[in-house]
C-alpha cells in the first residue's frame, strides 16, 4: 500500500517546473500553484527518486529557498511569501531538519552543510526561537520552544561541519 501511495505522490504531485511537490486537490488531482515546504518534506520519508530529489536540491540553492536563514515556509517568489509570517515565509527548524535529513540521505552532503550551518549560525546570534524570519533571522514566537531542541540534534547529528557537538 505504502508504494502505491508513493507512486501516485511522484505521478500527481511531482512538478517539474518548480522541482518539488504540489498540493493537490483531492477530487480532481489539480495541483495548487503555491510552492510550500510541505512539498520540500518528502524527502525524509525518501518518496522522491533520485532524479526528483537532485532536481530538489538544486532548487534549494536558489533565490526561491535559498533565503539568509534557509528554509522559508513559503517559495520567496511566491505573491503569499512573508518573511515574518506564519506559515507564510518564516522559518521552522522542525521542518528544516526533516529537509536536510532527506538531502544527506541523497548524498547531498555540501548543501546540508551550508543550510544547517547557516540557521545554527542564526540561532547562536539572535537565540533558540519556535521559529524565524527567514530575511532578517529575527526569533519569532515562543523561545526556547521543546520542539526547537532540534537545532541541538541538527549539531549532534553533525549536519553543519561549523557546527559539531561530541558527547563523551
Amino acid at each position: 500500500m505504502l508504494f502505491r501511495s508513493v507512486d501516485a505522490m511522484r505521478q500527481y504531485m511531482w512538478d517539474d517546473k518548480q522541482n518539488c511537490f504540489l498540493a493537490v486537490r483531492r477530487k480532481s488531482l489539480q495541483k495548487l500553484a503555491t510552492a510550500t515546504i510541505g512539498g520540500l518534506v518528502p524527502l525524509c520519508a525518501s518518496v522522491p527518486t533520485e532524479p526528483q530529489a537532485n532536481a530538489m536540491a538544486r532548487a534549494l540553492m536558489t533565490r526561491n529557498w535559498n533565503t539568509p536563514v534557509p528554509i522559508p515556509s513559503v517559495d520567496r517568489l511566491d505573491s503569499q511569501y512573508k518573511s515574518s509570517g506564519f506559515w507564510r515565509g518564516d522559518v521552522w527548524p522542525s521542518t528544516v531538519y526533516q529537509i536536510l535529513g532527506g538531502l544527506k540521505h541523497y548524498g547531498h552532503q555540501s548543501i546540508v552543510g551550508d543550510l544547517a550551518g547557516r540557521l545554527l549560525d542564526n540561532a547562536l546570534k539572535v537565540g533558540v526561537s519556535e521559529h524565524y524570519d527567514s530575511q532578517s533571522g529575527s526569533p519569532l514566537g515562543v523561545p526556547y520552544l521543546g520542539m526547537s531542541a532540534i537545532l541541538l540534534t541538527i549539531a549532534l547529528e553533525g549536519l553543519s561541519p561549523r557546527h559539531l557537538i561530541h558527547v563523551a
